[in-house]
């Protein structure tokens, strides 16, 4: 997970040139529902979103990274 400003200054890279179309095409804002105030927790594990669950649960929105995940702590904060 990226923020806006981290996404355009990747983007910036004259190599990912040809590919900031579909840079814009792939990477959505997270919506807000999944943040915690006005923070969004990134897997401590991956880096992706955590996703908030009906009974206020972070988990990581890659499912095939929920399996691996050991600790309750989420990583960098948004």
């Amino acid at each position: 997970m990226l923020t806006e400003r981290e996404f355009i200054e990747h983007i910036a890279e004259p190599e990912l040139e040809l590919l900031e179309e579909q840079l814009h095409a792939a990477y959505k804002k997270a919506p807000l529902v999944h943040a915690k105030g006005d923070h969004f927790h990134c897997c401590p594990l991956c880096g992706n979103l955590l996703l908030r669950t009906n009974k206020n649960i972070l988990i990581c929105e890659d499912d095939r990274c929920r399996t691996k995940r050991n600790s309750e702590k989420p990583g960098r904060t948004i």
